[in-house]
């Protein structure tokens, strides 16, 4: 199918898709708002946040050009199904919306860097085991997940993972997470039961573990940003 057709039947579900062709021609998706093309005429980015649009996303007719994806800050709705995501996709944000149901991670294309799916209606168990080895930055905050999650196989070059304000609960094993990881957010859960602060890496510039049951003893620099809950004892040197 032509790029015309796939980016048609794209927005197809959408409410108040008119915003995004307002300054250009219907039948022409080059003219629209927020649309890249590359050298080659390819479309390589979509970003349409803050469009005040609504509506689903049909996930199987993005073309199969498309780099980078930000709806983020808008009204949409249905239920994500991350698997229908293709190479050479580095960059996909749909944040801030009312997306529902589970989402698996287990299948996302091997190109994908950064995910956010923060502050939506989003529930389930999350599988963080076989996440692509280029990921860079996954954010899952603000949604219902819930279950126990496993850091012990998060990718090598993961920088920063905010699981904050869901339903998690359990143990947390944080003696294995990336070597280079620098923002790790998992506050507001359930997580509980005494937890092992003594191997986080020394890259970790801004940890937050506050409002949960975890409990120990942690030591910290002083110009490290870290922030735990009461039961856990701070040392700082």
């Amino acid at each position: 199918m032509s790029q015309q057709t796939l980016m048609e039947l794209f927005i197809k579900g959408m409410t108040n898709s008119g915003a995004l062709t307002e300054i250009g021609d219907v039948d022409d998706f080059e003219t629209w708002r927020g649309i890249q093309l590359n050298d080659s005429n390819d479309l390589v980015e979509i970003h349409w946040a803050y469009f005040d649009i609504g509506g689903s996303v049909a996930l199987e007719w993005l073309p199969p050009t498309v780099e980078s994806v930000a709806l983020n800050n808008n009204f949409l709705i249905g239920s994500l199904d991350l698997s229908l995501l293709q190479s050479p996709l580095w960059h996909f944000d749909v944040s801030y919306n009312v997306f529902r149901g589970e989402i698996r991670l287990d299948r996302l294309p091997k190109s994908l860097r950064v995910l956010n799916v923060s502050k939506n209606k989003l529930d389930g168990s999350i599988d963080l085991e076989h996440l692509p080895a280029g990921l860079e930055a996954l954010h899952l905050n603000g949604n219902s997940f819930e279950g126990i999650v496993c850091l012990n196989n998060l990718p090598e070059e993961l920088v920063g993972l905010d699981l904050s304000e869901n339903f998690f609960c359990g143990e947390l094993d944080l003696t294995s997470l990336p070597p280079n990881i620098r923002h790790v957010h998992l506050y507001e859960n359930s997580f509980s039961g005494v937890t092992d602060f003594s191997q986080l890496p020394p890259s970790l510039e801004n940890f937050d573990i506050s409002s949960t049951l975890v409990e120990g003893e942690a030591t910290v620099k002083d110009d490290q940003d870290f922030t735990f809950p009461l039961a856990v004892t701070v040392n700082r040197n």
